[in-house]
């Protein structure tokens, strides 16, 4: 046989193993990404929440999502906080092949898109549930496989698949970017490493009218939440009316732009850089690296910080943030009056109650108020908080009585705010929430975890 034959059967073979080879490899991973699949299967749940009157940033309605077990034994199942919503709302979960059982809200975060739910028995006892395996170390590399599962568009329990495409800091906080495809109902559910089988975020929200651009909430910082309500710890981040300069040019720099914390508390300074928390060493990036390593130890902080060129360390402490469970206002008339939660209120001159829900077709909507209307006063007496408004909308009621509205409207033309006088008849006084230390109990509504549809 001459060498130009041998070459051309040693290179067929090679072919052939490669081929070979190849067809055993895309076999494999098909199995694994199965077995992945149906694992999820075992962890992962459905969620019905039902709001009636919401505040600002949710909506009335009924919706649905997903979630998944972290801790079988306990029957707590995280999710997102926008699926159970941040306002009094009724929540119900179903296993696979369950009932959908009523479910507490044990815990809101008001920074992350984060709750945990406590189920109950229907988790504990059954027999098709186990806990998710999850990913608390570092953010994964782009690149990494994974996979989204949940109930897109009314779809149950389905799969998809992506690439974690980066970490992104344009929303409100820091996110894992993911091409995989989330679509409404996908929300709150687990996003898989396909390579480990542990879940690496939990998927959040989606760009509309991208190419799957779409966010998860990575588990590191879930992780942090989820161990400190196991240790008996608040894991609620800071009250810290601090605002920073955004991040356009993505420098990874957390800078100061204005703070409105007391000045016994954490004494920071306009134009400080916020380096890293003295410790927790690490560099931080963004507001988010900076409450995960806050969590859990607000009486005592010691932040490394850069003033005027020069590092210097800066300590105190800092408030908790309120339970958003235990969120308060007053419903007249189909409008639901409350305090505004925007860090820089103190930048501008606005009332501290506005509207943040307004029911169609109720006699508020015939007032011609809006969604976002600050209330300055009633019938000329400066209204400053929901329990100072209680009594006065409970008189007015009681005296079938006409009042007159005050209110502070954004969107001017020639000004930056529209004035605005309305005439209100008021009538369904109600308060929202636990019930105010000025008043009784008796006239009040449900807690905010168990408001009935």
């Amino acid at each position: 046989m001459n060498n130009s034959l041998s070459t051309s059967f040693a290179q067929l073979a090679s072919a052939f193993m490669a081929a070979f080879l190849c067809s055993s490899c895309a076999t494999a991973q098909v199995d694994a990404t199965e077995a992945v699949y149906k694992k999820a299967l075992d962890f992962t749940v459905e969620i019905k929440t039902s709001t009636l009157t919401p505040f600002s940033g949710d909506s009335a309605g009924t919706s649905r999502g997903a979630g998944f077990v972290i801790d079988k034994s306990r029957g707590w199942v995280l999710t997102n906080a926008h699926v159970v919503s941040r306002s009094p709302s009724r929540v119900e979960v179903s296993v696979r092949n369950g009932d959908f059982v009523l479910a507490n809200k044990l815990y809101v975060d008001p920074y992350l898109d984060l709750a945990l739910l406590e189920v109950g028995a229907s988790v504990q006892s059954a027999n098709n549930v186990s806990d998710a395996p999850l990913w608390c170390g570092d953010l994964p590399s782009v690149g990494h496989p994974v996979g989204a599962f949940g109930h897109p568009l009314g779809f149950k329990y389905t799969g998809t698949k992506g690439i974690i495409s980066g970490v992104s800091n344009r929303h409100e906080s820091e996110l894992l970017q993911t091409d995989a495809p989330i679509n409404p109902g996908n929300s709150g559910g687990p996003l898989i490493s396909m390579s480990t089988g542990k879940v690496i975020g939990v998927n959040t929200s989606t760009v509309r009218g991208s190419q799957n651009t779409n966010f998860a909430v990575s588990m590191k910082y879930a992780c942090t939440i989820i161990n400190l309500l196991k240790e008996g710890k608040n894991p609620s981040p800071p009250k810290a009316p601090v605002v920073y300069y955004t991040d356009l040019d993505d420098r990874k720099i957390l800078r100061v732009a204005k703070t409105f914390l007391a000045k016994d508390l954490l004494p920071l300074q306009a134009d400080d850089v916020i380096l890293e928390v003295s410790n927790k060493p690490g560099k931080i990036d963004n507001e988010t690296q900076l409450f995960d390593k806050l969590r859990g130890q607000l009486d005592a902080i010691d932040l490394r910080v850069e003033r005027a060129g020069k590092a210097i360390s800066v300590q105190g402490k800092l408030l908790v943030e309120d339970d958003l469970r235990n969120r308060t206002g007053v419903k007249a008339s189909g409008v639901l009056f409350a305090v505004s939660g925007f860090r820089d209120i103190q930048d501008f001159t606005l009332p501290r109650v506005r509207a943040h829900f307004i029911e169609p077709g109720s006699l508020g909507s015939a007032a011609e108020l809006q969604t976002g209307d600050y209330l300055e006063a009633i019938d000329d007496v400066v209204i400053a908080n929901s329990e100072q408004l209680l009594p006065i909308l409970q008189s007015a009621q009681k005296a079938d009585k006409v009042v007159r509205l005050k209110i502070k409207r954004s969107g001017g033309n020639r000004s930056a705010f529209a004035y605005v006088d309305r005439l209100l008849k008021v009538a369904n006084v109600s308060w929202l929430g636990p019930a105010p230390t000025v008043v009784g109990t008796s006239d009040f509504a449900q807690s905010p975890s168990t408001q009935k549809p």
